[in-house]
């Protein structure tokens, strides 16, 4: 698994080269102590076409808004992990592998301090 520790600035497009990689992670802290800074920018398309990556994993990180659609995208997909996204787009039922979400709201918690709100998409299934 490649993890995001020590990292900072934004995710390169060169991370598309990494065609057999089936595990990412990128976790930012926040607060007082932080030993880890958020990347943030916009998230590169390149990241979306990787075919093999299965277990994504951005918490506490600061994405452009609109670069964040791109997750949706990626239809092969097992496990997303991610900080709150409110609300839930329909866009997420394109995740049709997808068999655990994960949403972390900041300092560890699922969906402490989450501004979710919102149904719950019906693209989902559920």
């Amino acid at each position: 698994m490649a993890t995001g520790e020590g990292i900072s600035g934004t995710i390169p497009p060169e991370i598309g080269n990494l065609t057999a990689l089936k595990d990412l992670g990128f976790v930012g802290d926040e607060g007082p102590f932080v030993f880890h800074p958020p990347l943030g920018g916009k998230i590169p398309v390149e990241l979306a076409t990787l075919p093999n990556l299965e277990n994504l994993t951005l918490v506490n990180n600061i994405f452009d808004q609109e670069s964040v659609g791109l997750l949706f995208t990626m239809t092969q997909l097992k496990n997303l992990t991610d900080t709150p996204l409110s609300p839930l787009p329909d866009a997420i039922g394109n995740l049709v592998n997808l068999e655990t979400l994960s949403l972390y709201g900041y300092y560890g918690g699922v969906l402490a301090k989450s501004e979710n709100n919102g149904p719950i998409p019906k693209t989902i299934g559920i």
